[in-house]
């Protein structure tokens, strides 16, 4: 017959042995990556490098991982599972992004790009790239007027990918049930420069998208390309030039033509 230790003991001895390493060498920003789908930091509260816990304000992040394990293609797709948020108010539509936050209109004038407001009317709105979002914030609340003239219901906050200090190499090829196929790539990282020339890094994001969707004659061809570029003469200066350039090609999906209605 064996004889069995006390849990007291072998809860001890649980504790006391090595625990693997978790997020060594991660150290997140708010203009950064996340890691893994919870953000622990956020700048859209306090326009400040401040801990989400520590933020008094209701603050929702998505993070790039998430928006591509979710197969994402437009920014109210993203905004699907986000508190607070009905994102796709009109149902499927390959030219605009439509929420409301709080039950108020918000895709108008609560768009933001690292910080700038995107404003838009009469259906002349902004397209943004779902494979250039390194995360996407959500202010929910009157603290949005900590932009100036948004929604007051909240914002969205879209932050764009930047050059990486660890170099970066992914491609991606997909097709849907539609036959809508895509080609997508993020490469990046430092440049080699002499040491009194400072560090350079650099990041290229493009995709290739092309073919019909879930309705006959209305194809969803986009095309998409963002370079950018970080020179970081010292440790406390840091210069960073980003562009991107957009084609997309479609119709609207939700309306009846004009001949014979």
């Amino acid at each position: 017959m064996q004889r069995r230790a006390p849990r007291s003991s072998q809860q001890t001895a649980n504790r006391n042995r090595p625990q693997p390493p978790r997020n060594v060498g991660f150290v997140e920003t708010p203009l950064g990556p996340v890691h893994g789908y919870v953000a622990g930091r956020s700048s859209s509260g306090t326009k400040t490098n401040t801990p989400i816990m520590e933020t008094p304000q209701a603050v929702s992040v998505i993070g790039a991982e998430q928006i591509r394990d979710q197969k994402a293609n437009k920014l109210d797709e993203v905004l699907r599972y986000t508190a607070g948020v009905r994102a796709g108010t009109f149902g499927a539509d390959t030219r605009n992004d439509w929420w409301l936050i709080r039950g108020f209109k918000s895709d108008d004038v609560g768009l933001f790009l690292d910080g700038m407001q995107l404003f838009y009317t009469s259906y002349a709105s902004w397209k943004l790239q779902t494979p250039n979002m390194e995360r996407v914030e959500v202010l929910r609340g009157p603290s949005a007027v900590l932009y100036g003239g948004s929604s007051p219901s909240g914002i969205v906050n879209v932050i764009s990918k930047m050059p990486p200090a660890e170099p970066v190499r992914f491609i991606e090829t997909g097709v849907n049930n539609f036959g809508n196929a895509y080609v997508g790539f993020d490469v990046g990282g430092p440049v080699a420069t002499s040491h009194e020339n400072g560090k350079l890094f650099y990041r290229v994001v493009g995709q290739v998208q092309n073919g019909p969707t879930q309705v006959n004659f209305t194809p969803d061809n986009n095309y998409f390309i963002a370079p950018s570029v970080t020179w970081k003469p010292d440790a406390d200066t840091r210069f960073t030039v980003l562009a991107s350039a957009s084609r997309q090609e479609t119709r609207g999906i939700n309306f009846l033509p004009y001949e014979g209605t």
